[in-house]
């Protein structure tokens, strides 16, 4: 596994987990069948240390990934350009792992269900229905999590410690 090169300014596992908790959208990293990067935005949803997205069930990032399962998800939960010192004030997650298609119907559902909680909470009864509705017309990608790192500016760390 590839160390950090700054790991004084690493978030720890449970700081990482918690932004990927928080945020709504990343973006997903993977290679092509020609073999180019392809990185697209997606929300997302983390359940038990697996993150759900879904989308169409024909296109780019399905083909990528059956070809290729390793990806990376990236998440930005701090990016605040400060001009006078000339550098960033940035807080940000990535996460390494193998990424599958469901394709059991239960399983599908279960992740849709949860995005519409983490997007629509109160709204269980319309989220049934759009599931209902759409299952058939709605892939479900799961991303397992093999590796996360966090990092963020040393400024933000140092504020975090004193």
């Amino acid at each position: 596994m590839r160390k950090m090169r700054r790991a004084f300014q690493q978030l720890d596992t449970d700081e990482s987990l918690s932004i990927l908790e928080k945020s709504t959208s990343g973006t997903l990293a993977c290679l092509d069948n020609d073999g180019f990067p392809y990185a697209v935005p997606l929300s997302h949803v983390l359940v038990d240390g697996k993150l759900y997205f879904h989308g169409a069930t024909i296109g780019h990032r399905i083909d990528a990934v059956n070809a290729n399962p390793k990806v990376s998800y990236c998440v930005i939960d701090q990016d605040e350009v400060i001009a006078e010192t000339l550098t960033t004030h940035y807080r940000s997650v990535i996460a390494f792992g193998r990424a599958r298609m469901l394709s059991d119907v239960t399983e599908k559902r279960i992740a849709l269900f949860k995005l519409g909680q983490k997007f629509a909470p109160g709204l269980t009864d319309k989220t049934i229905e759009e599931i209902d509705r759409f299952i058939d017309a709605v892939s479900v990608m799961e991303l397992t999590i093999e590796r996360l790192t966090g990092k963020e500016a040393l400024e933000l760390k140092k504020a975090r410690q004193s």
